[in-house]
């Protein structure tokens, strides 16, 4: 019969070459909830590689303070004439602002001059004690007695992570 009706014939293929509204809104939303999941777990991803990257950061100014300490390197136009190094501290304290921590070289007249001065990034915070001072030469770390470690541990988005400096200098994550 549809032989003989080309207009029926037509319009059964012409039916079938098409999506429907209800596939298309479905296909619409298995795709949104898709690239929902997507960006959370990007936005998961990229927080957990911002305090990452702080902690490393953290490490490395902490292997540098204690390897121009080891080295002896004085700041250019520091600790000159008869004053010695005394070595080299990461001070931790609130000034000028919570979210930042400095590298200080420190005279034997006790005078310090910043080395350089670190922000960590938005939403990160610190906490710590007021420093961690490596001393000049192979002396380790200056710390009290009854302390045979110090703890630095960077917090944010839920998550922390912490850095151990040992009384002889070992810097370890945990």
């Amino acid at each position: 019969m549809s032989e003989n009706c080309p207009e029926i014939q037509e319009s059964t293929t012409s039916a079938k070459l098409g999506f429907t509204l209800i596939e298309m809104i479905i296909t619409m939303a298995v795709m949104a909830i898709m690239i929902s999941a997507g960006v959370a777990a990007y936005n998961t991803f990229n927080r957990r590689q911002t305090l990452s990257q702080a902690v490393e950061t953290l490490r490395n100014d902490m292997r540098m303070a204690q390897n121009k300490a080891i080295s002896g390197e004085k700041p250019a136009g520091f600790c000159v004439g008869p004053l010695q190094l005394n070595g080299y501290r990461i001070v931790f304290d609130a000034a000028p602002t919570p979210d930042q921590y400095r590298i200080e070289a420190v005279c034997s007249n006790l005078a310090s001059t910043a080395v350089k001065t670190i922000s960590l990034p938005n939403s990160v915070s610190i906490s710590a004690g007021p420093e961690i001072y490596f001393r000049v030469g192979t002396q380790g770390v200056e710390m009290a007695a009854s302390d045979a470690s110090r703890t630095v541990t960077l917090a944010g988005f839920g998550l922390a992570r912490s850095i151990t400096v040992t009384r002889q200098g070992q810097i370890t994550l945990n």
